[in-house]
């Protein structure tokens, strides 16, 4: 799921997966902070991607989305396949 893979990369290892797995921290912490946390990891990766460019696009962002959710997918895979 993207908002798992986002999440573990806009947290700190020591917190997950090191005192608690994403799960229990998505149990354990409101709705709206995880909410935060995902938009403004994704908006900021997002932009510095774009090596401030005055033309960002829904469809830059779109395609964005789309490697995230592609290179997440084939870190699943390779996970399963070890």
């Amino acid at each position: 799921e993207l908002v798992s893979c986002v999440l573990l990369k806009a947290l700190p290892d020591v917190l997950v997966p090191g005192l608690m797995s994403i799960e229990t921290l998505r149990q354990r912490v409101p709705e709206s902070y995880l909410q935060a946390i995902f938009q403004c990891f994704l908006a900021s990766r997002f932009y510095y991607s774009q090596q401030f460019t005055d033309n960002l696009s829904a469809f830059a962002f779109f395609d964005y989305v789309r490697h995230l959710k592609d290179s997440q997918r084939s870190s699943t895979m390779k996970r399963e396949d070890n």
